[in-house]
């Protein structure tokens, strides 16, 4: 799964304020300081030798239904 860096940031201040009660600047500084420097470190270079990569930059349930069901169809192509 992957989004642009505005989208995921923003969603990242909605969710930890909401759900877990995180000051914005809390929020902004382990963005900063852990979230982004690890993606970056551990998950970007190996991003070209995924098998799928999922863009999820809108909040549309017709984007993550038609994802589902292309997934869903490999798998069962693959082993069935």
């Amino acid at each position: 799964m992957e989004a642009d860096e505005e989208v995921a940031l923003k969603r990242r201040i909605k969710r930890d304020g909401m759900e877990r009660g995180y000051p914005e600047d809390d929020v902004l500084y382990k963005w900063n300081n852990h979230v982004v420097p690890a993606y970056k470190e551990f998950l970007l270079p190996y991003r070209e030798s995924c098998n799928k990569v999922v863009l999820n930059n809108l909040d549309t349930p017709d984007d993550i239904i038609r994802v589902t069901e292309e997934i869903s169809a490999e798998l069962k192509a693959k082993f069935c």
